[in-house]
């Protein structure tokens, strides 16, 4: 019997995990009939949002409501392309808050 593979599909912030943060940010990695490869998205953990390509947070509907605009709009090509707009989003509302 040959060895299975196993693949992450979740990722957390240290912090997060370190502090016991509820409703923190996660990184999902998705593979889907409605594109090609593999897409991640950075979800609120225990909400319905999503973070967006433009760095705002959005509602995600059921998967039999979702778009190819939605798919465009809130699924990133890679990790570190959500890490990067994350980071972003983080950076501007800190700033906000100034």
């Amino acid at each position: 019997m040959s060895e299975e593979e196993w693949v992450a599909t979740r990722w957390e912030k240290r912090s997060d995990l370190d502090t016991h943060t509820l409703g923190g940010v996660t990184i999902e990695r998705h593979s889907s009939p409605f594109y090609q490869g593999e897409r991640f998205s950075v979800r609120l953990d225990g909400s319905r949002r999503v973070l967006n390509i433009r760095g705002g947070w959005e509602f995600e509907p059921i998967p039999s409501n979702r778009d190819d605009e939605f798919y465009e709009r809130c699924r990133f090509l890679s990790c570190e392309d959500a890490k990067n707009t994350l980071r972003k989003s983080e950076q501007k509302d800190a700033e906000s808050y100034e």
